[in-house]
């Protein structure tokens, strides 16, 4: 009951794998603060659809799981179980991460109905995310391009209901270096940008929040963009 959505699986991650800042599929585990962060960014709340379709151990599902059945009244409310077997959906690519974001979940009692083994790059899991229904969508992908980082972005933009807010930590640079930056402005809006301190990350990747509104284009509107030093 006083759980605050601390990504168990994930903290247990990084403190045996100290030696090896990253899994082999290219994961960056997300701070606490920073889930927490961006869920208040794009206002998530105990009636919205949450998704993460590179999910890793699950970070932002178990903070988002956390923090709406708070708001439905706690754990053991009629809410707070809907939200917990149908409010939440993830993707991971990773089989050992995946297992872990399982893991996660059944922690916290939710069971894993809804985290999928998929590699979102995929037509199958384009397929699946548009199936869905999703509200909003909270994500950390893979930074490096060969793991197809902004591929992702594109099919998770393209495939989410239109007006979706969607919420991505990438590489400051990302969206300017990589002709699929531009390509995204087309059918979504990049709404902000909020560059985060230098250090959040020991990669030493230098990352911004970028939060989108997806399908509708970008034309002429301005982003908002600061920068928290």
């Amino acid at each position: 009951n006083e759980w605050r959505g601390e990504d168990v699986m994930g903290i247990f991650f990084n403190e045996f794998n100290r030696y090896k800042k990253k899994s082999e599929a290219g994961q960056v585990f997300t701070p606490e603060h920073i889930t927490s962060f961006m869920y208040r960014l794009i206002n998530v709340t105990q009636n919205d659809y949450l998704g993460d379709f590179t999910c890793g151990s699950g970070a932002f599902l178990v903070k988002g799981m956390s923090n709406m059945m708070r708001e439905a009244g706690g754990y053991d409310t009629n809410k707070a179980k809907e939200i917990r077997k149908g409010h939440l959906f993830g993707i991971e690519f990773d089989k050992e991460i995946y297992a872990l974001a399982c893991a996660n979940m059944l922690i916290h009692k939710d069971g894993k109905t809804n985290l999928e083994h998929l590699d979102s790059r995929t037509q199958e899991a384009c397929d699946w995310i548009k199936s869905k229904n999703v509200t909003k969508v909270l994500m950390n992908p893979p930074f490096e391009s060969k793991y197809g980082c902004l591929t992702i972005v594109e099919n998770v933009l393209k495939n989410v209901p239109r007006n979706t807010k969607c919420a991505f930590i990438l590489p400051d640079k990302k969206l300017e270096k990589d002709k699929k930056g531009r390509k995204l402005l087309k059918h979504s809006t990049l709404e902000k940008i909020i560059k985060l301190p230098e250090k959040v990350f020991s990669e030493g990747v230098t990352t911004s929040i970028f939060i989108f509104t997806a399908g509708v284009p970008q034309n002429d509107k301005e982003i908002f963009a600061c920068y928290i030093e």
